[in-house]
């Protein structure tokens, strides 16, 4: 298995774990979290492929851009992660707010499912 293959292997695990656990009504917090994580393995994926280096960030704006600079339709991609992006620390320590909404999460598994689907698109269509 290629290196790319494996990062989105990850991703398939992350949206997997995350659909699982929103089937069962349960840990909305981490059922986001698992949605962010499978929309960086993505990207990371995506960049991966092409011989790209990563940078250790999670945040996926500036995986974003770094995909839109070898393949301007990744701005396709912008709201949704926007959306998602906050979901990596967000509920996940203390704080204001410690469960997302049901609406927050359906949303978040919806969109990392389309962020995975379209860069998985992308490269067989090169």
């Amino acid at each position: 298995m290629e290196i790319f293959e494996e990062w989105f292997w990850k991703a398939e695990h992350d949206l997997k774990g995350a659909n699982v656990l929103f089937e069962h009504g349960q840990l909305n917090d981490l059922v986001v979290y698992h949605s962010q994580q499978c929309a960086e393995k993505a990207l990371k994926g995506y960049l991966t492929y092409l011989l790209q280096p990563l940078h250790k960030t999670h945040d996926l704006g500036i995986l974003l851009e770094y995909c839109k600079v070898h393949n301007p339709v990744f701005v396709q991609l912008l709201s949704r992660t926007v959306f998602l992006n906050n979901f990596d620390t967000k509920f996940r320590y203390p704080g204001d707010e410690l469960e997302p909404s049901e609406l927050e999460t359906q949303i978040a598994i919806e969109y990392a499912t389309y962020i995975l689907d379209f860069v998985k698109q992308q490269i067989t269509q090169q």
